[in-house]
């Protein structure tokens, strides 16, 4: 992924996008840059209590101890969550406390939660319906959130 010849933000203040492709800011009024912001145009911050569509906690979830260590840059990107603006990306992604919670966008199902540390991500939670490996996630959170390919 590359960002091109990008040189301002579409509030017009100047932007310095990471040369390996990561998601990024906008230092003045905090949108996101990402994988798709040219398709899509640029993203806000995601914020949980701002999402009327998340259900509560539903299913049984299967616990997975793992050891995903992240940059405190790419921690802060992580923070960042990810709002769907295409039914193609199909996540609402959110950090409340020390937890990030996945939900499928268009039903509202929490499907994942990963434990934040300083270091990483140190626990995930994955509904056990979904029968997916705990790698699905971290596959997500490096695609989606850091940015990384």
């Amino acid at each position: 992924m590359s960002y091109g010849d990008l040189a301002r933000c579409r509030c017009g203040a100047p932007v310095s996008p990471p040369r390996d492709g990561r998601r990024f800011r906008c230092a003045a009024c905090g949108q996101v840059f990402d994988l798709h912001w040219r398709t899509y145009g640029l993203k806000p911050v995601a914020k949980l209590e701002t999402w009327s569509g998340r259900q509560p906690r539903k299913g049984e979830f299967e616990e997975h101890a793992v050891d995903w260590r992240y940059s405190s840059e790419d921690l802060e990107r992580i923070r960042w969550g990810f709002v769907p603006y295409a039914m193609e990306e199909r996540w609402f992604i959110g950090v409340e406390g020390d937890r990030l919670l996945v939900y499928r966008s268009w039903t509202g199902l929490l499907c994942y939660v990963a434990h934040l540390t300083p270091t990483g991500v140190s626990k995930v939670e994955l509904l056990k319906d979904l029968k997916e490996p705990p790698d699905s996630l971290r596959i997500m959170i490096d695609r989606f959130l850091v940015g990384s390919s």
